[in-house]
């Protein structure tokens, strides 16, 4: 009876120490597993501001406070009790390639963000059940590079001037709500962009802005609701799609009403002296004059549905006439814009000088996107 006693006390024992082993075990399972998954939460939000630094930190390329911005930016996200904490060396302004960035350049259009939590810096990653074994606390180091795609200002640009005798304006409309804006109607969300002069007469009026280039004059001869900002930078050129018809292109002469349907259309030239309205959505690239004196649209009425590109130095106007009507996005950034008497331009306009006489409305269609000139920004690694 004895040994049977003896044998059953040894039993338990050995049980006592692998149960006891066992829950040694599990608590170290369950401690890492809460250690790692409170570092991957720290790290995620860590990336989350050093993300939000980098492409906060690109919309003040053009005006050198990258830095400043993205400091603010990680400085207003909390992570694991504290607010994060970007310096100076930790934004580092440079220029993605497509596929790498680097350090500066002629035209920096990126910025890297480097966000840590580490015990050089005193603010490590506590962790909560790793001081049982030794390990009190952790770093995590995370990086972000955004690049911004530079956007010409929305709205009405002369790059070299915009002029303008009497009864010109200049607002915005939503083609979503309606197509035919009014004076009366319009709204202020318009921008006016010229990196050298805006200048004019009498009762011009402009409901927006006026974007200046950094050497430009003063606005003459122009009310204006909203503010008149100078940028850092002239206000950029827009690339131009590849001239690449795919067969020899014509002359477009309309002297009857026509409509054409959906699709790209490459001309040497355009004469419009009747009503063109195309059926769907089309591009329409000319790389020579164009001249019109009659309605030309969508059908829709939407100006996203029409993109003209004009290539060249050359014109875009009224020719001898007077009545344009366009509902369109035109990109001519060397081509000058002239039109004389009764203008009605509904959507967006990009050329090198934009000249008018007398009695010019141009209505901006917020539908096409914001008019503020601001990049399109991408987070890129």
């Amino acid at each position: 009876m004895t040994r049977l006693a003896n044998t059953r006390t040894s039993r338990s024992g050995a049980v006592l120490v692998y149960v006891s082993l066992s829950i040694i075990a599990f608590v170290a399972i369950a401690s890492l597993a809460v250690d790692l998954a409170h570092m991957r939460l720290v790290k995620s939000q860590l990336q989350f501001a050093a993300d939000s630094a980098a492409r906060y930190g690109v919309t003040g390329l053009s005006t050198s406070t990258s830095a400043t911005r993205a400091i603010s930016a990680a400085a207003s996200i909390t992570v694991d009790g504290s607010a994060v904490a970007v310096t100076n060396a930790d934004v580092v302004i440079g220029t993605w390639s497509g596929s790498a960035f680097t350090v500066g350049g002629a035209t920096p259009n990126a910025v890297k963000v480097t966000v840590a939590r580490s015990a050089e810096r005193g603010n490590a990653t506590s962790l909560w059940w790793g001081a049982l074994f030794g390990k009190s606390s952790c770093d995590i180091t995370v990086t972000s590079i955004a690049y911004g795609r530079n956007q010409p200002t929305a709205g009405f640009i002369g790059y070299a001037g915009i002029f303008y005798k009497n009864n010109s304006f200049y607002g915005s409309y939503d083609s979503r709500v309606t197509t035919l804006p009014t004076q009366a109607t319009a709204g202020s969300s318009t921008r006016l962009g010229s990196n050298t002069a805006i200048y004019g007469y009498q009762n011009n009026v402009l409901k927006g802005d006026a974007i200046m280039g950094p050497s430009a004059t003063s606005p003459v001869g122009m009310q204006i609701s909203g503010s008149t900002q100078y940028r850092a930078s002239d206000i950029p050129i827009p690339s131009m799609p590849k001239w690449a018809p795919a067969a020899a292109p014509t002359d477009l002469v309309v002297n009857t009403a026509t409509t054409l349907p959906a699709g790209n259309y490459w001309f040497n030239s355009m004469t419009i002296t009747a009503n063109l309205t195309f059926s769907g959505p089309s591009v329409v690239y000319v790389n020579g004059p164009i001249s019109i004196d009659a309605n030309v649209g969508p059908t829709s009425g939407g100006p996203r549905d029409l993109f003209i590109y004009q290539y060249g130095t050359t014109t875009f106007g009224d020719g001898d006439y007077n009545g344009m009507n366009l509902t369109a996005n035109v990109i001519a950034p060397y081509s000058d814009f002239v039109t004389k008497n009764i203008l009605n331009y509904y959507g967006s306009g990009v050329f090198n000088t934009i000249t008018t006489k007398n009695n010019a409305n141009f209505f901006y269609d917020t539908n096409l996107g914001l008019a503020d000139g601001s990049s399109i920004i991408s987070t890129v690694k």
